[in-house]
């Protein structure tokens, strides 16, 4: 729920916000996270919602593209313009 803070959940899809969903557990959750997200989406699923990506930070990018084995240059947030966006610090 404290992924979700400005969401109603009831009004979430799983199939249709998938996205959605990944992108906030992989940029909020701990690990907990990771285990509950594998347990509802399939890891080829998890990838490319993380290729696709343009809202999850440069740093969770780079923590899951070594995690899941994917090279940098097919994550949609480490290309340009998308990069500049995600300098939050």
């Amino acid at each position: 729920k404290h992924i979700f803070w400005d969401t109603n959940i009831q009004n979430i899809d799983k199939e249709k916000h998938k996205q959605y969903i990944i992108d906030r557990v992989l940029e909020y959750a701990d690990f907990d996270g990771d285990k509950w997200i594998e347990g509802i989406y399939t890891k080829s699923e998890i990838v490319e919602c993380i290729k696709d990506s343009k809202t999850i930070s440069i740093k969770t990018a780079n923590m899951y593209s070594l995690i899941y084995n994917i090279p940098q240059e097919e994550i949609l947030c480490f290309q340009q313009p998308f990069t500049q966006k995600q300098e939050r610090f």
